[in-house]
């Protein structure tokens, strides 16, 4: 047989199994049939949607949840330095503090031995 004629019989054959197929589908059973699958298909797409909408609702939880966890450790690390830095603060003034009484009381030692030595000059 040519290449030809076998083209021929599988466009023949497939013009037959479509017809076959279409009385099929038309008759009760193929109805029947048609009305399963459209429904099937109905119930896949309701899961698909109701799977799709979980899962945004979980990445919207997990999303929320996670900007608080950051938060929180924002807000708690900001509370920290800020009790360092006020701690650092106090000892530098203490420091400071500490200073002027050192210098103070230096200027005072100075001022008695200049003293002294000036009264002991005079004498």
């Amino acid at each position: 047989m040519s290449q030809s004629n076998n083209d021929r019989y599988a466009f023949i054959l497939g013009a037959l199994a479509g017809v076959g197929l279409g009385f099929w589908l038309n008759s009760n059973q193929g109805r029947e049939y048609r009305q399963q699958a459209a429904e099937k298909s109905r119930e896949l797409g309701d899961q698909a949607v109701n799977y799709a909408q979980n899962t945004i609702d979980q990445t919207r939880t997990q999303a929320a949840d996670a900007y608080d966890r950051g938060k929180h450790m924002v807000d708690k690390f900001t509370q920290d330095l800020k009790q360092e830095a006020s701690k650092t603060t106090t000892k530098a003034d203490k420091a400071i503090e500490d200073a002027r009484k050192s210098f103070s009381d230096g200027m005072d030692k100075a001022r008695r031995i200049i003293e002294a030595a000036r009264a002991e000059a005079k004498k």
